[in-house]
């Protein structure tokens, strides 16, 4: 978890990285009566349309984000964690996915601190590439 006192806007927070594997991606599916059909699912679907492999689904790359800011805020991000996040890109299965999270603000409401974090999900390191990017919030208990 993250120390708050060295936080601040416009800091750069520790990366995420996770390999996004073929069974995660058909985990997402496995018993949707559509599966068979699915180019998230059936590799040979997914290759019929030209994509090399996989598309990771959108669920899954929600997950990973969230993943991500829990590694950070621990527990407080489950119970007051909140995230928006638009798909801006592909990305297949086996490839590696890097979270890149910074604090975008920081409010301070009566006893309760609110961090808001930008957040940016790359393909490995293609920065130049992202494939999901948006903001989440926690806010924080009362540590007084």
């Amino acid at each position: 978890m993250i120390e708050l006192r060295a936080v601040e806007p416009g800091a750069s927070l520790p990366c995420y990285e996770k390999q996004l594997s073929v069974a995660a991606s058909q985990a997402f599916w496995e018993g949707s009566a559509s599966a068979e059909k699915n180019y998230h699912y059936n590799e040979e679907v997914a290759r019929a349309i030209g994509f090399p492999g996989l598309l990771i689904s959108a669920p899954h790359l929600r997950a990973l984000a969230s993943e991500a800011m829990g590694h950070l805020f621990g527990d407080v991000w489950l119970r007051n964690g909140e995230i928006d996040i638009k798909f801006v890109g592909m990305v297949f299965a086996g490839a590696t996915a890097v979270v890149r999270p910074t604090v975008a603000e920081i409010v301070v409401n009566g006893g309760s601190t609110t961090v808001v974090v930008d957040l940016r999900v790359d393909e490995g390191d293609l920065e130049t590439r992202p494939v999901c990017v948006g903001k989440a919030r926690v806010t924080l208990p009362d540590v007084r």
